[in-house]
Order: structure tokens, then sequence, then C-alpha cells
């Protein structure tokens, strides 16, 4: 008679050699799939900042075509006057919550070191949801054109509500800057050069940084990178 090892030596995979193989598969998906799983959400993230990034380019695109030139708009008005006659009218609002904002945000919002941001969008921004579940902030800042500086600001959380709601991973800034006629990602530029009449660009290291300190600049990162996140 022949024993059991014989006739599984020829039948196939001992139990043993089974579960290795079954340990070995195990231990390679532990390996590849929190990697894959990784890639898939920065690439979902590229998208929705792609997605947020083109609306506000298309703003400007459609406020030109109208002939409401950026130079001229009025960035004294208060945020909500500010926010309702230029930015507003181009863009594909689904509810507009305006200064209190609840409805359209989260009530917790993190930076990337884990401090609190809740206050940064504060009751100085009108503040709308748009079609696409996003949400956007809006604040006049005011500029002149001796001394160039901030215009106005945005703070573009691409899925609402949802969560992180987090500074960096789906919460982004931009910012309109005297004398540029253009909404740009917050860090791009760093000064004003009162004798070249141009804004400085910043430093790759220094947009890096402001990134992974607290992710006010990972929009302008992820850009200079090429559309790929690289933090």
């Amino acid at each position: 008679m022949k024993s059991f090892q014989e006739t599984s030596k020829r039948g196939g995979f001992t139990i043993v050699e089974t579960l290795i193989v079954l340990t070995t598969i195990g231990i390679v998906a532990a390996l590849v799939i929190p990697g894959m799983v990784t890639n898939t959400q920065k690439q979902r993230l590229v998208a929705a900042l792609q997605k947020s990034n083109a609306a506000l380019a298309s703003v400007v695109y459609h406020a030109q075509a109208r002939n409401l030139r950026m130079e001229d708009w009025n960035y004294s008005a208060d945020s909500e006057t500010f926010a309702t006659s230029y930015i507003m009218p181009f863009v594909n609002a689904a509810k507009s919550c305006g200064a209190d904002g609840d409805d359209c945000f989260a009530k917790k919002y993190t930076y990337r070191d884990g401090s609190d941001a809740a206050s940064a969008i504060s009751e100085d921004y009108y503040k709308a949801t748009l079609s696409d579940g996003s949400a956007i902030a809006i604040k006049s800042g005011g500029c002149t054109d001796s001394n160039p500086s901030i215009c106005a600001s945005f703070i573009v959380d691409t899925n609402g509500t949802d969560g992180p709601n987090q500074w960096g991973k789906d919460v982004f800034e931009f910012q309109i800057l005297g004398g540029l006629h253009a909404i740009v990602p917050e860090g791009t530029f760093s000064s004003y050069n009162a004798d070249t009449k141009r804004w400085e660009f910043s430093e790759p290291e220094k947009i890096t940084q402001d990134c992974i300190a607290k992710g006010t600049s990972c929009a302008a990162k992820i850009i200079s990178d090429g559309w790929e996140i690289n933090y």
C-alpha cells in the first residue's frame, strides 16, 4: 500500500508547501497593497486639485470675456460683494453659505502638522459649495498699485465637508496678487520687487518646506512637480 506522503508527492503540494505559498502571498500582499492604495489616493487627490485649479482659471477667462478685467476688480469691497460680483457668476454653485459657512465647510480642519486650522476659514471669507461637491471660501484683501500685495485669497476643500479636511490633502489655497491678474497657488511667489516691478518666484525648497510643515503651499508644490505628489 502506498503511503499518504508518496501519493501527495505525485499528486500535488503537501499541506506544508501550501501553507508556505499562502504565507508568501500574504506577505507580498501586505507589502504591495498599501502602496497601491496610497497611489490611488494620490491620483484622486491630484485629479481633484486639477479640477479646482481649472475652475479658478475658468473664472478669469470668463470674466475677461465679459470685459470684467481683473485690473478693474474692486478688491477693497467686502468679501461677499467681491465674491458675488467677480467669482460666483462664473462657477457652478450648488449652495451659497455666506460668511457662516457651516453647511459648506466642516467644523474641524487641521494643518499637516496636526495643529488646528479651523480658524483659518474665518468669517472674513464668503463660502459656497460647488456642484461637483467641492467648497470654496473667498476673501477680498485689497491691494495697491504702488505696493502690490495680496488682492484676494481662496481656500478650496476639494471634497467639501468629507474628511480628512487637512491642508495639503483635500484643502488648498490660492490667491490673486496685485499686478499679476491671475489666480495662482499660494506660495508660488515670495515677494514683490519694486525695482523690477515683478513678483519674485519662491525657491522650490521654500515651497517644499511650507508644504511639508503645514500644507499651505502644497498646491504650488504639486503643480511645480508636474502634477505629482512627492510628499
